[in-house]
C-alpha cells in the first residue's frame, strides 16, 4: 500500500459503511459504500468474550441489540443469535458479523481501514493476537489499515507485525499537539484528526513534517473546503455519495 497510495490524495472513505442505506457496520453497509464509489471503508472491531473479533463500534449492545450487556461478556455463539437494528432502517435486521466475514467480501483495490476499540486493548496481547491471526490471511491481499484513538493499542500491533499501516485517531487540539512534538509519531503512518482540528496553519505544519492525514467527522457539505484545497490524503465520512459527487464536481 505505501508504494501504490504514496500519490493518492483526497480520498473518500465511508465511515461504518453507507448508513444511508443500511445499519452501521454491517456487510450490507460496507458492500453498499463500495458499490456508490466510495475509496474505502472504516468500522470498527471488538472482542466477544471468547476473543474473536466482531464488527461492532459500542462495548455495550443496548443502542442496536436492545439488551443490558456488553460485548465482551458474551461468546460467538451467542452474538450470532442476536441481531441489530434501528427505527431509522424500519423492519431491517442485521446479525453482527466477524472481522473474518467482513474482510472475505473486502475489495482488493480499495482502502479498509479497520479501528480497534476498547475490548481489543483491555485484552492484552492475545486479545491483539487473535486479531491479527484472522487479519492475516487478507494482509497481502487488502489494502488495510489499522487504527485507534489509543497509542497503546497501536504499539502492541507494532510488537506483533511490523507490516501493518497504523493511524492514530485524534479528537482535541491539545491531543494533536501534543502527539505532534512526540516520537509516537515516528512510528505511525497516518494521523486522523477529527476535521474541525485542522485549519490552513495546522495544515501546513503537518505538511511539513510529511505527515500523511486521514480526517474523520465530515457530516455535511461544506466541511470539506480545507480538506479539498490541501489535497490531503482521505476523509471519513458520514456522507461519501455526497462528498464524492462533490470531489467530481471540483
Amino acid at each position: 500500500m505505501r508504494k501504490q497510495e504514496d500519490h493518492a490524495e483526497n480520498l473518500v472513505i465511508a465511515h461504518r459503511g453507507l448508513t444511508s442505506l443500511h445499519l452501521e457496520n454491517t456487510l450490507a453497509a460496507l458492500r453498499s459504500a463500495f458499490e456508490h464509489k466510495a475509496d474505502g471503508v472504516e468500522f470498527d472491531v471488538q472482542l466477544s468474550k471468547d476473543l474473536i473479533p466482531m464488527v461492532f463500534h459500542d462495548r455495550t449492545l443496548d443502542r442496536l441489540v436492545h439488551i443490558k450487556a456488553c460485548i465482551d461478556d458474551l461468546t460467538l455463539a451467542e452474538l450470532k443469535n442476536l441481531r441489530q437494528s434501528s427505527v431509522r432502517y424500519k423492519n431491517q435486521v442485521y446479525a453482527i458479523s466477524t472481522l473474518q466475514e467482513i474482510l472475505h467480501f473486502m475489495p482488493a483495490n480499495k482502502i479498509i481501514n479497520i479501528e480497534l476499540k476498547e475490548t481489543t486493548g483491555m485484552k492484552g496481547l492475545e486479545g491483539m493476537k487473535s486479531v491479527l491471526k484472522v487479519i492475516e490471511p487478507f494482509k497481502n491481499k487488502l489494502k488495510i489499515i489499522i487504527s485507534s484513538f489509543e497509542p497503546e493499542i497501536l504499539h502492541m500491533v507494532s510488537q506483533l507485525d511490523h507490516d501493518y499501516m497504523k493511524g492514530l485517531l485524534i479528537d482535541t487540539k491539545s491531543m494533536l499537539n501534543n502527539y505532534l512534538k512526540s516520537s509516537l509519531i515516528d512510528h505511525i503512518d497516518f494521523l486522523h484528526p477529527h476535521i474541525d482540528l485542522i485549519d490552513k496553519p495546522m495544515s501546513e505544519e503537518i505538511k511539513k513534517r510529511g505527515i500523511k492525514l486521514i480526517l474523520w467527522g465530515h457530516k455535511n457539505l461544506g466541511e470539506e473546503l480545507n480538506f479539498i484545497a490541501d489535497k490531503h490524503f482521505a476523509m471519513i465520512t458520514d456522507i461519501p455519495e455526497e462528498l464524492i459527487a462533490k470531489l467530481r464536481a471540483c
